[in-house]
């Protein structure tokens, strides 16, 4: 019998991360698998303090709640599979930095995430939030292609 794995899956609004985790869930899950589908918001910069504190404000109330439709659309693909068990969390800071930092802190056994394939130049520019994640994550990842979320999306 195979223990459970607790695992982090970094989500986002787009089409490819989504059938990234179709793919996930098709290819890589195994019962009783722990998921925390965790979504990094950007913070922003405001150089007037008089403003900082409403924006700052409303900025979160705005992420809380797309976060929130976001849960909603992962949950319900997921919601046939049973012996899963799924948690969202939202996290502010940079994409790479704040993955690799929450994957430490809440101890999981690897990171699952899709990447955007963002060509040469990109990763020339070492841009690429995936990127960022293989070489700063001090536990395995597995990325998912472009390639393998369009055959998710066909499935």
């Amino acid at each position: 019998m195979v223990a459970s794995r607790k695992l982090l899956f970094p989500i986002d609004d787009t089409e490819h991360t989504l059938n990234a985790f179709k793919y996930f869930l098709d290819k890589f899950r195994l019962d009783d698998d722990h998921v925390i589908l965790c979504h990094v918001v950007k913070g922003i910069s405001v150089s007037n303090a008089a403003e900082r504190e409403k924006l700052l404000d409303e900025a979160m109330q705005k992420s809380k709640k797309d976060h929130e439709k976001l849960a909603e659309k992962y949950r319900l693909e997921a919601k046939d599979i049973e012996r899963l068990t799924l948690s969202f969390e939202l996290v502010f800071g940079k994409p790479g930095e704040s993955i690799v930092q929450f994957a430490k802190e809440e101890k999981v056994e690897a990171i699952v995430m899709g990447s955007r394939d963002l060509g040469t130049f990109a990763r020339a520019l070492n841009s690429s939030v995936s990127n960022y994640v293989v070489h700063h994550a001090d536990l395995p990842t597995v990325i998912i292609p472009r390639k393998q979320t369009a055959e998710a999306k066909q499935a």
